[in-house]
């Protein structure tokens, strides 16, 4: 399950980090579950999460493995756009915070298997 919407792994009123909606996909059977810890603009979630699915689909990592080399890529101030990234993300993808820049892929987690 991807939850790229804004803070989808961090409980809400309650102090236990256990409760969040990426939690509850788990406890609801899904095997693995990414979300984020804080509001992150949509166009670098957009890009993060569709490297996470090309690392899972293409290259067949794992869920961490994906999460782990997608957040390199857009660590990368070299990174160059996969074959069959959407024309949209594709054209856009120079437009990224700086690659030091955390908020533009740290705040996306992977809880499961």
């Amino acid at each position: 399950v991807q939850l790229a919407a804004c803070s989808t792994i961090v409980s809400g009123a309650d102090y236990d980090e256990a409760f969040s909606l990426a939690t509850a996909f788990l406890a609801a059977g899904a095997r693995t579950a990414y979300g984020s810890m804080w509001t992150v603009p949509d166009r670098y979630t957009s890009r993060l999460m569709f490297m996470v699915h090309h690392y899972r689909r293409v290259e067949g990592c794992t869920p961490a493995v994906a999460l782990h080399r997608a957040r390199r890529w857009s660590r990368d101030p070299h990174r160059v756009p996969p074959d069959g990234m959407p024309p949209a993300l594709a054209a856009s993808w120079r437009s990224a915070l700086p690659s030091d820049d955390p908020v533009a892929w740290a705040g996306c987690l992977h809880v499961g298997a």
